[in-house]
């Protein structure tokens, strides 16, 4: 009986590395509890529709940071521009199991003229806004600080790498260390003046060669400020710190570098979590473009949310087959080239060394 089962496995051409598939994720579902093994099923299954989402509310930016690519190279294929009220509202309205979304990607939220009645809109929906990816908070006005207060906005990563006007300015050109330290006071005083926790605000300070003797006024000042700070790693392949010994201990990090850390975790610096949001948290563009993870901004999957609806698009062929091949269901052969899951760093780091994707549960 084996050998004829195998003789037929062997005739089918999908077949084989489908059996694989089943049993690898057998082997690692088998060890969860029920509830959770039923859960991951649930969520790579394309009838599964997403709580949350992360919708991109601005490419603009008015900074010229010196290590950012997208701005440099005009937007690359994401193009400039805004989400509007009128799509923001049609995608929450036909779309009532969303109750989380992520504005923040490439560029800078409150560049966005229609923000304050997004986020009015949103907390008359009950939909939880945040802008964790990061804001410069270089310009923000007070009736838009006034809307976070008062719409309930969730938190926000602010990126502020130095602790001096003079710092500051040497990555995130064009922008002004005191305005940012100001709004981000303001914003404070706000949040107390109405005794409420949110906005959470997180002050994210990237470790680069110029900056690395600051980070202990940094500190000091976040402490002051009462919000946390959050040490990041360069995108610099060339950067090599100076201080090792010093940085790591201020910092608490064990890598100061992204290859460091890849070479001793044997995962991409941000691991699996851009590759959960292709079935968690699905990102979509300002225009409404499928771009399935943040880190993609060179093309899409050829479906426009906004056009076709939220459910139609993330069960269109390439988006499905691309989570597949995620999960390693399906042969990659079918898809990549096709697919931007083919030249994601994460996934090429996952794949080298032999892991298969980690599904976030909560």
């Amino acid at each position: 009986m084996k050998k004829c089962c195998r003789t037929l496995i062997a005739k089918i051409s999908l077949a084989k590395p489908l059996y694989k598939a089943v049993k690898q994720s057998w082997k690692t579902c088998v060890v969860l509890p029920v509830k959770k093994r039923m859960t991951a099923f649930w969520r790579t299954s394309p009838f599964y529709m997403p709580q949350a989402l992360r919708v991109e509310a601005s490419t603009l930016c008015q900074l010229k940071c010196a290590g950012c690519g997208f701005q440099r190279n005009n937007h690359r294929a994401l193009g400039a521009g805004y989400l509007s009220l009128q799509n923001f509202k049609k995608l929450v309205d036909d779309n009532p199991q969303v109750k989380r979304i992520e504005l923040s990607n490439y560029g800078e939220i409150f560049l966005n003229p229609e923000l304050v009645p997004i986020m009015k809109y949103a907390h008359e929906k009950g939909v939880r806004l945040s802008a964790y990816s990061g804001v410069h908070f270089n310009s923000v006005s007070d009736e838009q600080l006034k809307a976070l207060i008062d719409y309930g906005f969730e938190g926000m990563v602010v990126s502020i790498d130095g602790a001096s006007h003079e710092t500051y300015v040497k990555y995130r050109v064009g922008g002004n260390f005191d305005h940012v330290i100001d709004n981000v006071r303001r914003l404070i005083a706000y949040r107390e003046e109405k005794g409420l926790k949110c906005p959470k605000v997180i002050w994210k300070y990237i470790i680069m060669q110029h900056n690395e003797l600051e980070v202990v006024k940094a500190k000091q000042m976040a402490k002051k400020m009462g919000i946390p700070i959050k040490f990041s790693l360069d995108w610099d392949k060339n950067y090599k710190p100076t201080h090792v010994d010093f940085l790591k201990r201020e910092t608490g990090l064990t890598s100061l570098t992204r290859r460091e850390y890849t070479e001793k975790t044997k995962e991409s610096y941000w691991g699996d979590t851009i590759c959960n949001n292709l079935f968690l948290a699905p990102q979509i563009n300002w225009d409404g473009r499928l771009l399935g993870c943040c880190s993609y901004s060179t093309g899409d999957y050829g479906v426009n949310v906004f056009e076709v609806g939220l459910k139609k698009a993330l069960r269109s062929r390439l988006y499905v087959k691309s989570k597949k091949c995620l999960l390693k269901i399906h042969p990659k052969e079918h898809v990549y080239g096709n697919s931007p899951c083919f030249a994601c760093y994460s996934r090429r780091v996952r794949e080298k060394n032999g892991r298969c994707l980690n599904l976030k549960m909560e």
